[in-house]
């Protein structure tokens, strides 16, 4: 992400694993690069993209709740795009009674903006 073009606007997301405590030990974020869930306000119901007290797929000692997963943009210099939603997806069980995966999908929704 840091390496793409200045007029680029970049988007990444995915199951990175990723613990806050790790991001803040390496300096935390690059100054252009703006994690959606912390853009969106830090909503707690949105938290948890890992959350064995919520999702029985995987079982674990004491039910962890992390957020591993993660979604992270960056501008272009033109300043473009902007997260203006952050969801979790994937919270309803399918007719099996399982749910789609042991991590809870993320939706974000950006918009352009016109200068």
């Amino acid at each position: 992400m840091i390496q793409s073009p200045s007029d680029y606007n970049v988007i990444f997301a995915g199951d990175m694993n990723l613990r806050d405590y790790e991001v803040q030990n390496i300096g935390g974020l690059p100054v252009n690069i703006t994690d959606a869930w912390e853009a969106m306000g830090k909503n707690p119901a949105t938290e948890y993209t890992f959350d064995l007290k919520l999702n029985d797929n995987k079982c674990l000692p004491n039910n962890p709740r992390k957020r591993f997963d993660r979604m992270y943009y960056k501008r272009a210099e033109s300043n473009t795009v902007q997260c203006v939603g952050f969801e979790l997806v994937g919270l309803e069980r399918l007719p099996c009674g399982m749910f789609t995966s042991d991590h809870f999908g993320m939706l974000g929704k950006f918009a352009f903006l016109d200068f």
